[in-house]
């Protein structure tokens, strides 16, 4: 696994995609800094034409690329505590849109954004990969990752990844989760 490049042709199946490092969330791509050498070559070129756009401290802090070849959208995220938080909130994410011309660079604020299933944006030899994974599968045997869930009126799954709502879901489900860890409230 740890040799095979990330093809992400949309003509490309979804499940070969799958079983590569990285999540795939509709036309998007996101992967762990760490493992853009394995992007395909049509991919890495879009990569490496929106990396250019960043000055030296941009480049320096993203952990997380979010790739969109369809729109030619690359995001560098910011998630400082992605080693440290169960669900590590965004700090800042820089937007380049290679699709006008020139390219426009977008840079905002996180607005509350989380991730889940770490696991998923890095590989097996990944420092924290089998904590992440390990984490994940007790989240779903409480069925807090239920993406068919409603939760107010909503699919949990369109939703979970904002924080102020992910925490509502938590305290419906009676849980907290401190550090990678599940506890039940009383």
């Amino acid at each position: 696994m740890k040799n095979q490049r990330v093809h992400l042709s949309f003509k490309h199946n979804i499940k070969e995609i799958e079983k590569l490092v990285g999540k795939r969330i509709a036309g998007d791509y996101y992967i762990h800094r760490m493992y853009v050498s394995k992007l395909s070559d049509e991919t890495n070129s879009l990569f490496v034409s929106a990396k250019k756009k960043l000055s030296s401290e941009q480049d320096r802090n993203w952990n997380i690329v979010k790739i969109n070849l369809r729109k030619k959208r690359v995001s560098f995220l910011v998630y400082p505590s992605f080693d440290i938080e169960a669900h590590p909130e965004l700090e800042m994410s820089i937007s380049i849109n290679l699709s006008v011309s020139p390219p426009s660079v977008r840079e905002t604020k996180g607005r509350g954004f989380i991730l889940h299933r770490k696991e998923l944006f890095v590989n097996t030899d990944y420092n924290h990969y089998s904590l992440f994974a390990e984490f994940t599968k007790n989240e779903e045997k409480l069925g807090l990752l239920d993406s068919k869930a409603l939760f107010k009126g909503e699919k949990l799954g369109t939703i979970m990844g904002r924080k102020h709502i992910w925490e509502e879901w938590l305290k419906f489900k009676g849980v907290k989760i401190k550090d990678h860890y599940i506890i039940r409230e009383s």
